[in-house]
């Protein structure tokens, strides 16, 4: 025996209301009106969809015994077209509502078929009101009733599309860095695009009953241009990218961490094909047996149902890209095939992977001097990534202005005082042909490796020690037999490889404790 169910007078008045603004809405599916109530009416927001939806259609039921509101769907139901209906479907709804099943007009459907079969028998509960007015008033009120809802209409539009219009979900981007922004090798870049490629072309794999791998798991040292090639991707393949970090997704209201993670992946749906890029992922993906609060698990969670969710939809072209600095912290499951498929490791760049970086920092310094030597700076530079190379021209820069501000400095005036001086002056061209004739040299750069601290120093990821053969007092002859072992074959590499020199691969040392 079905539960009885508790009229909400409130939702039937507001429901009434809703309909009868627009005629068009009467076609409408259960899933559509009661979304749009959702967006209209705060207090049922937080409602789950389900019930919400099953009270709507107790309502709607309600209605149906309301003689105006019979009238009025008579009226009107008539008047509605096919094609008006479709394209009201495709102006404020997506695609996949479009498709649903019209509930509503089933019932209304029914309804019909109920009163006319009662009414040929003379034993209906339920009949339509017939108006004795004359013509010309029944039309003037349907004229007047038409425009007082389209006005409604007009004014309450922006509440219900509020799916349509992406207000809870990040801004789409179209990003301008390409991969000539970004230092990487040609096979690199060439391995990663073939990935991406079966994503937004899935024929082949679904050909054979398949789902491409569509997720992409970046992880590396804070600095290493994680966030660059997910950019550079887009700009690369000219699709729009959904950019948003793991702290605009978690919320200290409960339940609402997952519906703004089920809000973006359908707004990704929405866009594609896409990239969507979630930056610092762990902190909504940590280990569900480690996680101190129930939300966090609910979160990880959903976000495993969103990704499973879009395995299910080959045709889909949405490719994810997740990045981390601790891949370990991240919850198992989120790492196994058929959500984050590739990992991808950028780790601390070598040699010649520094002077590529190095040579397209460069690129746009005018001020650089001729006695620039690159080779030089890439040989001490061990350890630094891309962001800590970046702050080493910056260093640099600032001390060629140092530089140039302690000549034009006066001998009686202080520093501060003269850039107190200098910052409310107009700026003359004579000052600015000198800060265009000055020039970055060697001096600057060896002065900004000493205020540079390289991130594989600072995260531990590596060790650089502080000491140096100036510590140590004695072993004259084995600091030099060293020095020919190690030191000359990393800082002579050409040399050595001119003369086929063999480089030795470790040293023993052997003595007494």
């Amino acid at each position: 025996m079905p539960s009885p169910y508790m009229v909400n007078n409130l939702l039937v008045s507001q429901l009434k209301e809703f309909l009868l603004e627009d005629a068009k809405r009467i076609r409408w599916s259960l899933e559509r009106i009661a979304q749009a109530l959702k967006d209209r009416y705060r207090e049922y927001q937080r409602q789950k969809v389900r019930p919400f939806t099953r009270s709507v259609e107790k309502a709607y039921e309600i209605l149906l015994a309301d003689n105006e509101f019979l009238s009025f769907v008579s009226a009107k139901n008539e008047n509605l077209k096919d094609d008006e209906i479709s394209s009201d479907s495709e102006d404020e709804w997506d695609q996949q509502a479009a498709h649903r099943p019209n509930t509503m007009n089933q019932m209304v459907s029914n309804l019909y078929a109920s009163n006319v079969g009662a009414s040929s028998q003379g034993n209906s509960n339920v009949q339509m009101e017939t108006s004795t007015k004359p013509e010309e008033e029944q039309q003037a009120k349907r004229k007047q009733t038409t425009e007082k809802s389209v006005k409604k209409v007009k004014r309450k539009k922006p509440a219900e599309s509020t799916l349509t219009n992406d207000v809870d979900g990040p801004d789409v981007e179209y990003s301008t860095i390409t991969f000539e922004h970004f230092a990487a090798s040609d096979s690199f870049k060439e391995n990663l695009i073939r990935r991406i490629y079966f994503v937004l072309r899935p024929e082949g794999f679904i050909q054979n009953g398949k789902t491409p791998p569509r997720g992409f798991l970046l992880h590396g040292p804070p600095g290493v241009g994680k966030s660059l090639l997910a950019q550079a991707l887009a700009g690369e393949l000219k699709l729009p990218i959904l950019k948003t970090t793991s702290t605009e997704l978690v919320s200290g209201i409960s339940g609402d961490s997952e519906f703004k993670i089920r809000k973006l992946f359908e707004q990704a749906k929405r866009h594609s094909p896409c990239i969507l890029f979630i930056d610092e992922i762990e902190a909504i993906s940590q280990r569900r047996e480690s996680a101190s609060k129930d939300m966090e698990r609910r979160i990880v969670t959903q976000l495993l149902a969103c990704l499973d969710e879009l395995s299910r939809l080959p045709m889909t072209r949405v490719v994810i890209i997740g990045s981390t600095n601790r891949p370990d912290s991240l919850d198992p499951a989120l790492r196994r095939a058929g959500r984050f498929d590739h990992e991808i490791s950028l780790g601390i760049p070598n040699e010649i992977e520094r002077r590529r970086i190095l040579t397209m920092m460069c690129r746009k310094l005018t001020s650089l001097d001729s006695t620039f030597d690159l080779d030089d700076v890439v040989m001490k530079t061990p350890g630094f990534v891309g962001a800590d190379l970046s702050a080493l021209i910056d260093e640099a820069l600032v001390a060629g202005l140092n530089r140039k501000m302690n000549m034009d400095l006066n001998t009686n005036q202080s520093m501060i005082e003269w850039i107190k001086q200098k910052i409310h002056e107009p700026e003359s061209e004579s000052e600015t042909s000198v800060l265009n004739s000055y020039t970055i040299t060697m001096n600057d750069f060896h002065m900004a490796l000493k205020s540079v601290q390289p991130s594989s120093k600072r995260e531990g990821f590596a060790t650089v020690p502080d000491v140096t053969f100036d510590d140590i007092g004695a072993l004259k002859d084995v600091r030099e037999e060293l020095s020919m072992a190690i030191l000359a074959s990393i800082r002579h590499p050409t040399l050595y490889d001119r003369f086929g020199f063999v480089r030795s691969p470790g040293v023993l040392l052997v003595g007494p404790p």
